[in-house]
């Protein structure tokens, strides 16, 4: 999901005079799926001479302990001023924070709560109901403040929902 950095450490150079533009084709990469994708260098040179080289980008899943969460998190509720403020409060001031931060799509990878909400609140800013609630509980689990998960019942309709009960 992150961006791909694609032109970093790639140079393309001519031994006569003039510039050399280099293009990059990277429509086969997806960023949001494990795999090897090419990508196409294309350098040309002012008298119009061109070069091809292919290469690969790997795109792995990522792995996102709950440490690294924890890190962030701590970062977040301290703009959010959360030793300051009272429970409900500080409730409150999550749900704003989150409904201002994420973005819903209907669709997300819901085997991890910690990678949804490191992801959901720090890379990509959408997500779907997994999200809000790994969101959420991870706020809600560093500012101590007790919850309790609720899951739509597995397999009583063909999707399932999240939510958290404060």
């Amino acid at each position: 999901g992150e961006d791909v950095v694609l032109r970093e450490g790639v140079l393309a150079k001519d031994d006569c005079l003039g510039e050399v533009t280099l293009a990059v084709d990277a429509s086969a990469v997806d960023n949001r799926k494990e795999g090897a994708y090419e990508v196409v260098y294309t350098a040309t040179d002012a008298a119009g001479n061109t070069t091809t080289v292919r290469g690969n980008v790997y795109i792995y899943a990522m792995s996102v302990s709950e440490q690294m969460l924890n890190d962030r998190i701590d970062e977040l509720l301290l703009r959010l001023d959360a030793p300051s403020k009272d429970r409900e409060t500080l409730c409150r001031s999550i749900y704003a924070c989150i409904q201002a931060s994420l973005i819903y799509v209907s669709d997300g990878d819901q085997s991890d709560w910690v990678r949804a909400a490191y992801t959901s609140l720090f890379v990509s800013g959408q997500g779907d109901c997994f999200s809000y609630f790994s969101a959420a509980k991870a706020l809600l689990q560093r500012a101590g403040i007790e919850y309790i998960e609720i899951q739509r019942t597995p397999g009583y309709t063909d999707d399932t929902h999240y939510w958290l009960l404060v």
